[in-house]
């Protein structure tokens, strides 16, 4: 059979008009003629190609995309620009992609999508995202007004390769996604999902998960194998493990703790380590120890510590050995210039060496001794004679302290010891 197309003639006389089948050599179709049903072809006008239907009778359509010029461009942007695209009606489509990539960073929220009502007033950023240097990123937000159109902001450095390209689409498709490797950043398209969690039983039974009253994923130790739990199986056993990976052994129902802290195998001991020996550890402990051999009657170590203008706090302790016999004063808020600076110890020699935070000088001009806070005497009646202090002073913050050591007679040999560790509340 000849190929069909329309056509047109007058309905016998009559104003009307019917439409009827052509041939291609220009004849009338013969079932046309005598009054028959004909086949009709469909023909795209361009090139000629007839619309195709399936087996079903079902014709073929095609729902095309289309690439939206007025809001794409190449054109490399310099430091801040901002490129706008133009109002395109979005009426005849369901979806838009865009993808971008650009070598330098976008301003915050630099890529925007927006929708108008008229295409030329009331532009609203529907969506809008930063694209990082290349990123190349694709993104997807839903068709929402009768206008819209692109606006790009470059971040602070100037472009050298750009690529905006926005697709206008007939039918909604997935949005963005990414390989499961891939992590997840802010700027990433997402969907609100609300969903129920629904898991098969082991006899077959489907149930869905429940949350506890604070919203949390409720969990159950159900069925535990009773080697990991207690209680017919509704408790889970929970083991401390030395630094060897083996079991502690259990003593009066007590697990044996990892490394030197906790129960002592032998002994049945708890041991536990002192916050200041933990101090030492941390390379947060620190000394001023020295002596001076056959001083004079009268003579007078003075030293100054100085706490930082900080919330850390210097906990003091001494001691003093006189073998002849000395007094040690110490001075709160004391006014002071010059002096020889000495470097605390610190007391974990392990390389790279805590520095300690108090500033500390020898025999500096002292201007006010400020308000004495305690007195010690070492030795008496010129006998031998050692004095300690090992109940804690913390200093206070941004105050200077004098150290006074008098010696009580001649030929007299003195020592000393400061100590402190530097600590900053946790509450």
């Amino acid at each position: 059979m000849a190929d069909q197309t329309w056509g047109q003639s007058t309905n016998n006389g009559t104003d009307g008009h019917n439409l009827m089948v052509v041939n291609d050599d220009g004849s009338i179709n013969s079932k046309q003629a005598a009054g028959d049903v004909a086949d009709i072809v469909i023909r795209d006008p361009d090139t000629g190609d007839g619309a195709k239907v399936n087996d079903d009778g079902q014709l073929h359509i095609v729902a095309e995309g289309h690439l939206c010029t007025l809001n794409s461009t190449e054109t490399p942007l310099a430091a801040d620009v901002v490129w706008t695209g133009e109002a395109v009606n979005i009426l005849a489509y369901n979806a838009i992609s865009v993808f971008c990539t650009s070598d330098q960073d976008s301003a915050t929220d630099g890529l925007e999508v927006q929708f108008s009502k008229d295409g030329s007033t009331n532009w609203r950023t529907a969506e809008s995202y930063t694209v990082l240097a290349n990123a190349e990123k694709f993104f997807s937000p839903p068709s929402f007004g009768v206008y819209m159109r692109v606006k790009y902001t470059n971040g602070d450095t100037d472009q050298t390769s750009f690529e905006l390209t926005t697709v206008l689409r007939k039918v909604p498709f997935k949005w963005s996604s990414h390989n499961i490797e891939t992590p997840i950043t802010d700027q990433d398209d997402a969907e609100l999902v609300k969903s129920v969690i629904t898991g098969k039983k082991a006899n077959g039974d489907y149930d869905n998960v429940s949350l506890t009253n604070g919203g949390n994923i409720k969990a159950s130790l159900e069925e535990l194998e009773s080697g990991i739990s207690s209680n017919s199986n509704s408790q889970l056993n929970v083991t401390q493990f030395q630094a060897d990976g083996k079991e502690g052994a259990l003593i009066t129902g007590v697990k044996k703790l990892s490394g030197n802290d906790g129960i002592d195998s032998s002994t049945n001991s708890l041991q536990v380590m002192q916050y200041e020996h933990h101090e030492i550890h941390a390379k947060s402990h620190f000394n001023y120890c020295d002596y001076e051999l056959n001083k004079a009657s009268g003579y007078i170590i003075n030293f100054v510590m100085t706490a930082p203008d900080t919330l850390q706090e210097p906990h003091l302790t001494f001691e003093l050995y006189a073998s002849e016999g000395a007094t040690l004063e110490l001075y709160e808020g004391t006014v002071h210039s010059g002096g020889t600076a000495i470097t605390p110890r610190n007391n974990n020699r392990r390389t790279p060496l805590g520095v300690s935070s108090i500033t500390l000088v020898r025999d500096p001009t002292i201007t006010s001794d400020g308000t004495r806070a305690a007195g010690f005497l070492a030795g008496g009646g010129k006998t031998a004679g050692f004095t300690t202090r090992d109940k804690e002073n913390i200093l206070g913050q941004a105050t200077s302290y004098l150290v006074r050591i008098t010696s009580l007679a001649v030929s007299n040999d003195i020592s000393w010891c400061a100590e402190w560790y530097e600590h900053t509340p946790k509450n």
